[in-house]
């Protein structure tokens, strides 16, 4: 009997009893969550495919249910490159798991501790042509400045007009556009690097990860928690390797907890409260002068929300030193608008939120106003990382979480409290 290992592991009939076990093992039910204490109804994922005569497949990473007496024949691409030298060493907690990670594994390591940098450092190591997955554009375009700083050479891209992927030791490409050439690269790769990989549940990210035959895969993502449960398949994709390095290069904030009197009106919808909160004139004015004030005290300023219209009238409000960042912000002018921020010759952007969560890090930026209530503990982990990492000059890091009063938004407010005192920050209350 054998089981044959490439874009999924192929295993003939290990018989009923297995496969029901096998089965049982990629089966994953999970609660969604629909408002209702009355209603909840389950999402059934099945990571397993049955063929004629018994045949089963299953994802990569989880050669732990291949049957012991089985013969393994590993058809994965090896597609060995030579890599430039680096330019730039590991620090010492980074080698940790540098030295550790010898085949495919998940490094879940929190902003700031240089995951980007230590990867490329990685497949440096396993020396196979690399492709690196992103989902956006933004953190394609920080990943192959990331690998002209280290290896002195552009990487190729799959994206914008671009396909280069020849004569190439790194690509890098956003999802978007990597799907589009899948029957072209999927055997052409040896690693596979998955930027922000919370998102591979996703059916995108899934089955593009699926469709790729190569060696080694590696998972980057500050989180491995996801709020709607589907983490429970990480170890499907990138098997059971999960380093957690502790957090180092970063500077801790004293969260600034700010009592603003303000109410969420409690008898509308989610999306409705933050409309009515981002369309009132009174707090885009109250965020704009909050701003004003720590960019008096010398902060760089990023002003946090989802809604565009609210950022472009809280930009307009703060003045000539705030600059406007969100998804429909040409690359040009976000690498123009770092650069602003960088030189000082600007102190606030006023950022959308999924933007700065993953794609931008502009390690000036000293202050965080949370603009907009979280209530998902990951995200606004990684929104607060922005401001954390250390830069020549900078002032230490303040979080200014605005405090809503109504009897709905304490449990909210409780929440986030309950982060920062897990985190052990400094909290005042002003």
């Amino acid at each position: 009997m054998k089981a044959i290992i490439s874009n999924r592991i192929y295993m003939d009939n290990p018989g009923n009893a297995a496969t029901k076990f096998i089965s049982n093992q990629l089966t994953y039910k999970i609660p969604k969550n629909t408002g209702s204490k009355k209603f909840n109804t389950i999402e059934t994922i099945r990571n397993y495919r049955l063929f004629n005569g018994g045949m089963i497949s299953i994802p990569q990473g989880r050669t732990d249910l291949i049957p012991e007496d089985y013969e393994i024949i590993d058809k994965r691409v090896y597609n060995s490159v030579p890599f430039p030298k680096p330019k730039y060493e590991l620090r010492t907690e980074q080698i940790d798991v540098y030295n550790q990670a010898n085949d495919t594994c998940f490094i879940n390591a929190l902003v700031g501790w240089g995951k980007t940098f230590t990867a490329l450092h990685i497949a440096h190591k396993w020396g196979q042509k690399t492709l690196v997955i992103t989902h956006t554009t933004a953190l394609r375009d920080q990943w192959c400045e990331e690998v002209k700083v280290l290896f002195g050479m552009d990487p190729g891209i799959i994206g914008s007009g671009f396909y280069e992927i020849d004569d190439h030791f790194i690509v890098i490409g956003n999802i978007q556009s990597i799907v589009k050439y899948l029957d072209k690269i999927n055997k052409e790769f040896g690693t596979i690097i998955l930027d922000e990989a919370h998102h591979c549940p996703a059916t995108t990210f899934s089955q593009t990860i699926d469709t790729f035959h190569s060696r080694y895969r590696l998972a980057l993502s500050g989180t491995m928690i996801r709020k709607d449960g589907k983490h429970v398949v990480f170890k499907d994709y990138f098997g059971d390797k999960v380093y957690r390095p502790p957090q180092s290069n970063t500077i801790n904030p004293t969260v600034h907890l700010v009592k603003s009197k303000l109410v969420l009106n409690p008898t509308v919808s989610w999306v409705d409260k933050i409309n009515e909160l981002t369309q009132n004139e009174y707090y885009r004015k109250y965020i704009s002068e909050l701003a004003k004030f720590h960019i008096i005290a010398g902060h760089s300023v990023l002003i946090i929300a989802d809604r565009v219209e609210f950022l472009e009238k809280v930009k307009e409000y703060v003045g000539e030193t705030c600059l406007l960042v969100t998804g429909d912000t040409p690359t040009e002018e976000r690498h123009s608008a770092k650069e602003q921020l960088l030189s000082k010759t600007k102190m606030c952007v006023a950022g959308s939120r999924q933007i700065f969560s993953e794609g931008i890090s502009i390690n000036i930026l000293s202050c965080v106003i949370l603009a907009v209530p979280m209530s998902n503990d990951s995200l606004l982990e990684q929104i607060i990382g922005r401001i954390m990492r250390p830069y020549p000059g900078k002032l230490n890091p303040i979080v200014v979480d605005i405090q809503f009063s109504g009897w709905l938004d304490k449990k909210q407010n409780n929440d986030r409290l309950g982060l920062y005192l897990k985190k052990g920050w400094d909290i005042l209350t002003v």
